[in-house]
């Protein structure tokens, strides 16, 4: 990454406004965690400018710093009548969980889920 050009962009506006002033932090370890950050780009030549994205525009990054989990994809039921329909209605609903399965019997890598069938291997 040396000599390159980086935009940082974050959910946590604490964060960004210490990268951007570089001083004035009333936490000495995030003073000189700032001032090590600071001087890694200095000595690499980084280039780098630092944006707030809210978390709304970048949920990922939100989930992470909230500990929050993403919510879990799924086909919306209208879709699943049609493919069932089409198809046939399935007797395990494959990589599932709880919370998006689309039928009784689910399968999932989630070895605390109970209800599930749980793949041992």
């Amino acid at each position: 990454m040396a000599g390159s050009s980086v935009v940082i962009q974050s959910d946590n506006r604490s964060a960004v406004a210490y990268l951007r002033n570089e001083e004035g932090m009333k936490s000495q370890p995030l003073t000189n965690l700032n001032h090590r950050i600071l001087r890694i780009f200095d000595d690499q030549q980084i280039h780098f400018k630092i944006h707030h994205t809210p978390g709304l525009f970048n949920p990922q990054a939100d989930s992470l710093t909230r500990l929050h989990r993403l919510p879990e994809l799924h086909l919306m039921p209208n879709c699943t009548k049609i493919v069932f329909m089409k198809m046939g209605t399935p007797v395990i609903d494959l990589f599932a969980s709880k919370t998006a399965r689309v039928i009784e019997n689910y399968a999932t890598l989630d070895l605390k889920d109970h209800e599930a069938m749980c793949d041992t291997l």
